[in-house]
């Protein structure tokens, strides 16, 4: 991603959009489930998807150079952030 953001015109604007569209499904879910009563009350919703955000992309991102995304890890770390902020 570091080489394509250096080599073709206009990445980084679409690293960005797709970033920040990604940041506003996870902010949408967080605030729905906090507001069905899913998590615990007082449950920051942008720091929280804020974090499933950074754990999908920052899993991404370290798997890319070793063996691709396990998704099976990828769910595990899921879990255990849901496990830690519901209700």
């Amino acid at each position: 991603m570091m080489q394509v953001r250096q080599y073709y015109p206009g990445a980084e604007r679409k690293f960005r959009a797709l970033m920040q569209l990604t940041q506003a499904y996870w902010q949408q879910a967080v605030e729905q489930a906090a507001e069905s009563g899913e998590l615990r009350p007082g449950i920051d919703v942008r720091l929280t998807a804020g974090l499933f955000h950074q754990i999908h992309f920052g899993l991404s991102f370290e798997q890319a150079f070793l063996n691709g995304l396990d998704l099976e890890h990828l769910y595990r770390q899921f879990r255990c952030l849901y496990g830690l902020i519901r209700a």
